[in-house]
């Protein structure tokens, strides 16, 4: 691909406080892993119904499952719960669509709920299914797409990866080529930042198509997509969602092995090079 034209926009008045001298490579917390990366994308397995929704999850110990419901004019969401207390929130489509749905939370008992709303905030289930898992690797779902991570051996960002990495055999290499190119080639949005703060848009996933095509975005974008190269490359990346300086935030930890065969982490802010986030105060809240 050639050099993404980026699109200069007049910079809204948003107030930013820039904080601090952390580094833009924050510290993280490491998860084990084992084995070597391999490029991961997910392969149709044996659905099952019940209610209105219908599962996927032989692949679940490859950190998984893949969802869907039967069309519907109500909204609906999915509810992934691990041993009877951890409980995530996804919206789910309403046109029948698969989804990927993440299991992060390693070995366990997991319960996947899918809830139709009824009206308002009032959501009824409409679907239930429990099931066992031993994950083969705890870090699995950071290898595949998901719902917030979504992308096919097709997307442009990921046929990308595949020429800018050629040369390329080590992970901590790959994962900075990534994200020096990030760093090059993308600026902020500060038009859609200001929508989403305004709450003119809501519930808003990663647009990784679209923002490629213009070479802008949000942190959620940018985190995308640099996930989104990696795993192709068969980089351990998660997303990470929490806040930075109190502010909503999202960002990128990726895992290498150095030379020793241990495991490393960088948890990347491709966002703080856009002069849009601060370099201090990160806290995470949920990964995908």
């Amino acid at each position: 691909m050639k050099a993404i034209k980026i699109i200069l926009k007049t910079v809204l008045l948003i107030s930013l406080t820039i904080h601090g001298l952390l580094s833009a490579i924050v510290p993280a917390n490491a998860d084990v892993m084992t084995g070597v990366s391999t490029s991961c994308f997910p392969e149709t397995g044996k659905p099952e119904t019940y209610g209105s929704l219908t599962i996927d999850h032989s692949h679940a110990s490859d950190g998984f499952i893949i969802v869907k419901s039967s069309k519907s004019s109500q909204n609906l969401k999915i509810a992934i719960s691990f041993d009877g207390t951890a409980k995530i929130h996804y919206n789910l489509n309403t046109d029948g669509n698969e989804e990927i749905i993440p299991l992060q939370y390693g070995s366990g008992r997991y319960t996947a709920s899918l809830y139709r709303q009824i009206s308002g905030p009032k959501y009824q289930k409409d679907g239930e299914i429990s099931f066992t898992v031993k994950m083969k690797d705890k870090l699995g779902y950071t290898l595949y797409p998901n719902q917030w991570v979504n992308y096919t051996a097709e997307t442009a960002a990921v046929q990308y990866a595949d020429e800018l990495c050629a040369d390329l055999t080590d992970e901590y290499e790959i994962t900075m080529a990534v994200f020096d190119f990030m760093k090059r080639n993308f600026s902020y949005d500060w038009f859609k930042a200001g929508d989403v703060k305004a709450g003119t848009l809501k519930d808003i996933l990663p647009d990784i198509d679209g923002s490629w095509g213009t070479g802008t975005g949000i942190c959620q974008d940018m985190a995308a997509i640099m996930c989104a190269m990696l795993r192709s490359q068969g980089i351990h990346a998660r997303l990470v969602v929490g806040t930075c300086g109190g502010t909503p935030h999202a960002w990128v930890t990726a895992y290498y092995h150095d030379d020793d065969g241990k495991l490393k982490n960088l948890s990347l802010d491709p966002t703080y090079h856009c002069n849009a986030t601060s370099k201090a105060g990160y806290k995470a809240e949920q990964y995908y």
